[in-house]
């Protein structure tokens, strides 16, 4: 059986990404921010690894992601569930920043067959738009449902 080849997985959090590498062992933690991205493409650099795996996680990975593959790795952007899933089907109940950076990792060297999809600029704005959207219809919807039993004072009679 050939030798995996190596891969870092990124937990996007809103504040700091977390990484992990597969195989082996590696840990590393850096800023979301531009100056952490350009960090990051150096570590994953000195170490000679070319792909990398994020988690979808509402929009955080974005800013890292282009940063990576401005860089020339080769980034998958990967359904949480599908993570979760492989998680608990290796027996990894545990979830923090770092184990999930660790199984992310794990996944992508399995995922490597996968054809990798472009990021849509047009496509990511027209999801925020209707993910604004949606949220603005529910409020709405919210509100109105709230005004019907609220007192009359509080209606504006």
């Amino acid at each position: 059986m050939p030798e995996p080849e190596r891969a870092v997985g990124i937990d996007c959090g809103k504040d700091f990404l977390d990484v992990g590498v597969f195989p082996g062992a590696g840990q590393h933690r850096v800023a979301n921010t531009p100056e952490g991205h350009r960090e990051l493409v150096a570590w994953i650099a000195e170490r000679g690894i070319g792909v990398a795996g994020l988690e979808a996680s509402g929009g955080y990975e974005r800013p890292v992601r282009n940063a990576l593959r401005a860089a020339g790795v080769s980034v998958r952007v990967f359904d949480p569930t599908r993570v979760r899933h492989f998680a608990k089907a290796k027996g990894r109940r545990a979830k923090n920043d770092r184990l999930d950076a660790a199984v992310i990792a794990e996944f992508t060297a399995t995922q490597m067959a996968e054809p990798l999809l472009p990021a849509d600029p047009a496509r990511e704005e027209l999801a925020s738009l209707i993910k604004a959207r949606r949220l603005l219809v529910d409020k709405r919807a919210d509100l109105g449902k709230g005004g019907l039993h609220a007192p009359a004072a509080a209606q504006g009679r």
